[in-house]
């Protein structure tokens, strides 16, 4: 996924003034940031809610002591 679709400023064969670039560029983080919050979040939390559940996330305390044994 990209934040910015740059094969939509490739097709446009006319310039564009800097105004209208920053806000084409506005609206397609808008997008983006919609489609993240919307779509991918929920999934990334369902993935490590799963996980846990299936105890194959390790506990902090595992990692606290993995961290240790390297120093």
């Amino acid at each position: 996924m990209r934040l910015i679709d740059n094969n939509y400023f490739h097709e446009r064969k006319e310039s564009m003034e800097l105004a209208i670039f920053q806000s084409e560029c506005v609206k397609h983080l808008e997008a983006s940031k919609k489609q993240l919050l919307t779509g991918w979040f929920p999934e990334c939390q369902r993935i490590f809610y799963v996980g846990n559940k299936r105890r194959l996330i390790p506990t902090m305390r595992d990692l606290v002591q993995n961290v240790l044994l390297l120093l």
